[in-house]
């Protein structure tokens, strides 16, 4: 009897565990399409205030919650990194940003990943500087909005041919 109650155990524990899977609410098309909509609102922001150097709205559109994180070709960052990489940003310095190919998919109330590919470049930086390559963010609801929770940022290479 002992030996049964450990497997007794666990599969009452995989049971409970599938009904709250099942039991998730599932998104209807409107509401996938309202998530996706507010998501590309909230990244049109993030490229409105990143071209116009204010630097204190683009850190109020990452999440505070201290599971924050980012990744950009291979070095992971937290939101202490972040902000000051922001406010070492040249007095004057703006970044424009286009976006290409992007792609909102909505996971659950609230929650989203968005991919896309971007082109950046610093404005009154000397010498110019610019970049481009692919980006994931993880954009939750929070009480203030849509925020980045996490995400990655990889440059694009130049590729041997041949």
């Amino acid at each position: 009897m002992r030996r049964a109650l450990p497997g007794l155990a666990l599969s009452l524990s995989v049971l409970a565990f599938a009904d709250c899977a099942t039991s998730a609410p599932e998104l209807t098309p409107s509401h996938v399409a309202a998530i996706q909509d507010s998501v590309r609102t909230a990244l049109a922001e993030f490229r409105r205030y990143s071209a116009a150097a204010q630097w204190d709205s683009v850190a109020g559109l990452y999440s505070t919650d201290s599971g924050f994180r980012w990744i950009e070709d291979g070095t992971r960052s937290d939101r202490a990194v972040l902000q000051k990489t922001l406010s070492a940003l040249p007095k004057g310095m703006r970044v424009e940003t286009t976006y290409d190919s992007t792609d909102v998919a909505a996971l659950g109330p609230g929650v989203a990943v968005l991919t896309t590919y971007y082109h950046t470049q610093f404005v009154g930086a000397s010498p110019p500087v610019q970049f481009g390559g692919a980006i994931s963010m993880v954009w939750i609801h929070e009480p203030g909005g849509w925020r980045i929770r996490s995400g990655h940022s990889s440059s694009a290479r130049a590729h041997a041919t041949g």
